[in-house]
């Protein structure tokens, strides 16, 4: 991500177009504002805006997500391996969001996109005295 928010993989008009969210007038299916640019998804938790990105295959499931200006940055994959601190980074550590209503369980989870975020939106953020090597959801830490 970092290479394509600071413009190193596509020219200043077309990486725009990443950051452009469709009219007010769109909706999602479940009638909230359209979130989805040509590429990118945004998400706005406390106060704090963060585009990102989702994939799967077979088994896994990645999640990448960053402010523009990339001072916040988390991201999240379906295999999990333990936490260790990684020399000249602040910490590693893994989150579980919990069971969020998105697009794809038809909305069914029992908390919010910006409920399911704000784990992910926080560990980054820690200073470098911050937890390392841990597993978390929105309540604390939970055994590995």
């Amino acid at each position: 991500m970092e290479a394509l928010f600071r413009g190193a993989l596509l020219p200043k008009h077309i990486r725009e177009k990443l950051f452009t969210l469709p009219p007010a007038g769109v909706r999602m299916l479940d009638g909230s504002p359209a979130r989805y640019s040509m590429g990118l998804q945004k998400a706005t938790v406390n106060g704090v805006t963060f585009w990102g990105k989702t994939g799967e295959w077979y088994g896994y499931r990645t999640r990448v997500c960053s402010t523009r200006d990339q001072q916040a940055r988390a991201g999240r994959a379906g295999a999990l391996l333990p936490g260790r601190r990684v020399p000249g980074s602040k910490a590693v550590n893994a989150v579980g969001p919990g069971f969020t209503a998105t697009g794809l369980n038809h909305g069914t989870g029992s908390q919010s996109g910006e409920q399911g975020a704000e784990v992910i939106v926080r560990l980054p953020r820690v200073g470098a005295d911050g937890p390392t090597g841990t597993f978390q959801n929105a309540v604390g830490v939970l055994p590995w």
